[in-house]
């Protein structure tokens, strides 16, 4: 669909589902966890999360705009920019793993790895309703991406009490997100995002994570 500019619709229906999927996720978390002390330091983790996802997301946003349009950024940008999810998730990911002491660390990384892909699903719905994130020739590609990625969170659901996967949900996650992020980009329409010898920014970001996945693999197999 068309990208729509107003600031209005943005406003209201991507934050409208991006709170949905933050409860949502937030309830996931708290159901699996059993520790009382760690369970009322859920919702501030949470807050916390958002809050660097949105800096980082709108400042990775700022950057490929500077690239694309070749000029310095002004103040207008920071405020009413778009979000990169790319720069979101990885500081997220990166303060999950500073959060916990290393003998927690295996015990209650994976759930909250899992509910990445379950607030990003419904975040993508927003902005199927906010008409950001298009897809060439009106396709839905919002909403092809939320489905992969309640997909993503089913598999890493079921994956969860898998001893071959205890401590490894990340790159995981890491993994199935970023090959199926790769080929959706192609069937993106916002080449704002930065497109440089035909691959995007993100296509970019994933190639970099699927040989940093595989290293691992290959180091710890």
């Amino acid at each position: 669909m068309p990208q729509i500019k107003l600031e209005e619709s943005i406003l209201t229906m991507y934050s409208f589902w991006g709170i949905i999927g933050w409860t949502v996720s937030y309830v996931y978390i708290i159901c699996h966890i059993q520790e009382k002390q760690l369970k009322r330091k859920v919702y501030k983790i949470l807050v916390i999360a958002i809050m660097i996802a949105i800096v980082g997301a709108r400042i990775l946003w700022v950057i490929v705009n500077m690239g694309v349009e070749k000029r310095a950024p002004v103040l207008k940008d920071f405020v009413n920019g778009g979000l990169v999810f790319y720069g979101g998730m990885l500081p997220v990911i990166v303060l999950i793993w500073l959060i916990f002491p290393l003998s927690d660390m295996m015990k209650y990384l994976d759930i909250f790895i899992i509910a990445i892909p379950l607030f990003h699903g419904f975040a993508r719905i927003g902005c199927f309703f906010a008409g950001c994130c298009f897809g060439k020739k009106y396709f839905p590609i919002q909403l092809l991406e939320s489905f992969f990625c309640f997909i993503i969170f089913i598999i890493l659901n079921y994956k969860k009490n898998d001893l071959r996967y205890k401590g490894k949900m990340t790159i995981f996650y890491l993994a199935l997100y970023a090959v199926i992020r790769f080929f959706l980009e192609f069937l993106r329409g916002d080449e704002v995002r930065g497109i440089w010898f035909g691959l995007s920014t993100s296509q970019y970001i994933s190639s970099i994570i699927l040989v940093i996945v595989f290293i691992n693999i290959m180091m710890s197999g």
